[in-house]
């Protein structure tokens, strides 16, 4: 079986998702659409903070739109961009949104005509997005696929770094706090940037098997959309002004890298909170007496307060356990004949083997310190495979290797277009993923040119 085919079988395993009726797109079910409510809930909360209102604006727009883009910043690949072919001529024809930027800043210019609007502006969709994508994997490169887009409007450079960060911190407090995932954090090198962006700030994790997957992004788009646009603002003292721009995002991306982060040989291993239930209750044997119904129903009291798995099928404990596992839930309270009579619960966590029993009477305590512990196993288990990924190096010949081997290399950079642009003739089978730090004073050369380092950058392959 394919790599990509049995990612496939354990994304229907755990019933998160399966291939849609065309290639490149997808069926969410009810528990991969539960991972993403939970992402879109906590990004909600978080931006509600710095002043972001949600919008929702069409998918159609003239393709027309994109080739004036194109022409005057050549930003676009007109070949990602996927078309309506039943448009009577070349100047009606309407493309589908693969990113909101002409829709954004359309929407801009207008309501900035109002004088009513105060920057900063901010504004966050929740939408699909189309690409004709060729090599397409699910959740990591699709033809259609969801996400959120957020873009602002600034008055000065100031206040769009600040956004910049804050917005960039929230992005990696939801990897850390809600996926349970640890991550390498930067800014785009010059050519690795987003078109037309003055900086990118990245969130990537690493993979298993060493390739760099990019989980969100924030740039600063300085004047570059507002000027090609003519959006303007009234200013102090009513004069015209161009407002800078910022834009951010991430995607159903997500809960691919969740799933390849954090699974193991048996399947998909969920955080706490991202499990549509948290807690499995597997009900051995075949007696259904009054004294079992009971004691289930007074374990359900007790976790009222949980989203509950119950399976009192009469199935072997092997399938039971097998099933809850492969589906992710971090918990399983296994019940049979013993465990009633002597009041107690035996208990297995998703990541490990074993076993213990608890008291009935103590349930509740053991399962809120077992919730707080299980994330934070989690995360270790991420970070732990993260640092054993990444791999310093000085010289060019050992990063190739290093990176050929399947692992990230940290290496001395002198960022600088020229440097990449060369970098780029040399046609590696990676790239510069973000700069983890400036440096200054330090007897660092770039592993590429020699020239004295001006930063420390990760290199890898990347999807």
């Amino acid at each position: 079986m394919s790599t990509i085919k049995k990612y496939e079988s354990l994304l229907l395993e755990s019933k998160l998702a399966s291939p849609g009726l065309v290639s490149g797109t997808f069926f969410l079910h009810p528990r991969g659409c539960f991972i993403w409510e939970q992402i879109q809930s906590f990004l909600n909360a978080e931006f509600s903070k710095l002043g972001v209102s949600n919008v929702l604006f069409p998918a159609l727009l003239p393709f027309q739109k994109f080739q004036e883009e194109q022409k005057n910043s050549e930003t676009l690949n007109l070949e990602e961009i996927m078309r309506l072919h039943n448009s009577k001529s070349e100047q009606s024809v309407v493309a589908l949104r693969p990113t909101s930027e002409i829709l954004f800043s359309h929407y801009f210019k207008e309501r900035l005509k109002e004088r009513d609007i105060k920057l900063p502006f901010l504004l966050n969709q929740w939408s699909s997005v189309y690409r004709e994508e060729r090599n397409t994997k699910l959740f990591f490169r699709s033809k259609e696929f969801y996400w959120q887009e957020l873009h602002s409007l600034h008055e000065n450079q100031k206040d769009l770094d600040f956004h910049l960060e804050k917005i960039h911190e929230i992005y990696k407090k939801l990897l850390r706090e809600l996926l349970c995932i640890e991550y390498i954090t930067g800014e785009k090198t010059i050519l690795e940037r987003f078109p037309g962006a003055q900086k990118t700030l990245t969130n990537e994790c690493i993979l298993p098997d060493g390739q760099s997957l990019q989980l969100t992004t924030t740039h600063d788009l300085s004047n570059f959309f507002s000027k090609l646009m003519d959006i303007k603002y009234w200013g102090a003292n009513d004069i015209e002004m161009t407002p800078l721009q910022l834009s951010a995002g991430s995607s159903t991306r997500l809960i691919g890298a969740l799933v390849e982060m954090h699974k193991d040989s048996v399947g998909v291993i969920l955080p706490w909170n991202l499990s549509k239930e948290n807690i499995a209750i597997l009900l051995l044997g075949e007696n259904r007496d009054e004294e079992t119904i009971s004691y289930i129903s007074s374990i359900r009291e007790k976790l009222c307060n949980y989203r509950l798995h119950i399976d009192d099928s009469y199935s072997s404990f092997g399938k039971k356990i097998n099933k809850v596992e492969r589906l992710g839930i971090p918990v399983s309270l296994i019940i049979g004949q013993q465990e009633i009579k002597n009041k107690k619960i035996t208990i297995k966590s998703r990541l490990s083997e074993s076993k213990y029993e608890c008291d009935l009477s103590n349930l509740e305590n053991e399962i809120s310190r077992f919730s707080k512990e299980y994330d934070q196993k989690l995360r270790e288990r991420s970070e732990n495979k993260k640092l054993s990924l990444i791999k310093e190096s000085y010289k060019m010949e050992e990063l190739v290797q290093l990176v050929k081997e399947g692992n990230l290399a940290l290496s001395p950079w002198f960022n600088d277009l020229e440097n990449e642009q060369n970098f780029q003739e040399c046609k590696y089978n990676f790239s510069p993923r973000c700069i983890k730090e400036k440096i200054k004073d330090k007897d660092l050369y770039c592993v590429f040119s020699g020239k004295k380092a001006n930063c420390l950058a990760y290199f890898g392959r990347s999807y």
